[in-house]
């Protein structure tokens, strides 16, 4: 999936500041990275400097291709100089927007179903157990 919509570009300076965070999600596909979505906290960094949609193409003229490289340069930058300038697209027209909305709807991953509570596991077993010992008696005939 390739955009040939126009977008704008734009470097984007995030200043880390003390009790601050980044709160940002982030999402790779077709080794692009996009904002999926921005903690909307008062201490957010990212509320401030990004959109939903907006491509994260460099970090301090690091290319950004995945989001365990994007993250790894986001945070190394706020953690060791306090600030991070990052190249940003962001879509305009009409077409593009939705590209990116349809981008952002791709699940990439197969989602496992969550962890079951303990105490279901627990009552569970304990009806399995049941229903085999129930299985397993032999019962009276009525009609011998």
């Amino acid at each position: 999936m390739i955009s040939t919509q126009r977008c704008e570009y734009f470097k984007n300076t995030m200043v880390f500041f003390p009790r601050s965070s980044l709160g940002i999600n982030i999402k790779s596909v077709n080794k692009k990275v996009y904002v999926e979505s921005t903690d909307n906290g008062f201490n957010s960094i990212a509320r401030r400097a990004f959109y939903v949609g907006d491509a994260l193409l460099t970090v301090n003229d690091e290319k950004c291709t995945s989001v365990k490289k994007a993250s790894r340069l986001l945070l190394d930058a706020l953690k060791t100089k306090g600030i991070a300038r990052v190249l940003v697209e962001r879509p305009v027209e009409p077409a593009a927007v939705a590209f990116v909305r349809a981008v952002l709807l791709v699940n990439k991953a197969n989602v496992m179903d969550p962890k079951m509570p303990d105490d279901v596991l627990a009552i569970c077993t304990f009806r399995r157990i049941e229903a085999n010992a129930a299985a397993t008696r032999t019962s009276k005939e009525i009609y011998s």
